[in-house]
């Protein structure tokens, strides 16, 4: 006759715990791909769409890190000989850092150039799979693919000053940028900083740069800023 095995009530409970937080990883698990798997798609989708390279870059960003996506997404470029180009970010806040966060990194690559790389951020314990790596390799593969044909647009176009491939990532940043001259020029803006502060473009490039930065400025952050500017 085999010997009974005791067993105690406390063993079966910490078995059901260990159960519940298993059943809780995996739902939890399955709630961040379904929400990454919907922004990789529509990041996927804005890759093939975008022509200007900065907003290329910055829109697939943006996608990337939209409300069920990852914490952070960065796309950083270079050309042929390793030099930076365009970079862009979304996601942390200014004073969060990632150092918690289980980074995935993809090179950007199409037709045997190496344009840089993504780089994005999930939070702590989501445990990235080759499933995950896989599709975002394929959005980096999109990307690549991009600013291949965007290249090939700008030669064909005979863009060949490093001048205006600057002017086309800076007009097609989704992010508002200005340039502020001391000797009186008036701004050089994007359309998002015109966006931004809800003015025509033509109507903040014609001002005065010290009337534009009253428009754009609160009173205190006026007054200090104008001076600094003439001393730099």
């Amino acid at each position: 006759m085999e010997d009974a095995i005791e067993t105690h009530p406390r063993d079966d409970v910490a078995h059901m715990q260990w159960r519940i937080d298993d059943l809780q990883r995996a739902a939890q698990r399955t709630k961040h791909l379904i929400g990454v798997l919907k922004r990789i798609r529509h990041a996927g989708r804005s890759a093939a769409d975008q022509r200007g390279c900065g907003a290329l870059t910055q829109t697939v960003c943006d996608q990337l890190t939209a409300p069920g996506g990852y914490s952070s997404a960065r796309v950083a470029l270079n050309d042929e000989n390793g030099n930076a180009l365009v970079s862009a970010e979304a996601g942390l806040a200014d004073g969060q850092t990632d150092a918690d966060q289980e980074a995935l990194v993809v090179r950007i690559q199409h037709a045997e150039r190496d344009y840089g790389h993504l780089s994005v951020t999930a939070p702590a314990g989501s445990d990235p799979d080759s499933n995950e790596r896989a599709l975002l390799a394929h959005i980096a593969a999109d990307v690549g693919r991009s600013l291949h044909h965007i290249a090939k647009r700008l030669r064909e176009d005979g863009f060949r000053d490093r001048e205006d491939v600057f002017w086309d990532c800076f007009d097609g940043f989704s992010v508002g940028m200005a340039f502020i001259r001391s000797h009186g020029g008036p701004l050089i803006v994007n359309q998002a900083f015109a966006d931004f502060f809800g003015y025509e473009k033509r109507e903040l490039e014609t001002m005065h740069p010290t009337d534009a930065m009253k428009l754009i400025s609160r009173p205190e952050d006026h007054e200090a800023g104008i001076p600094r500017l003439h001393d730099l």
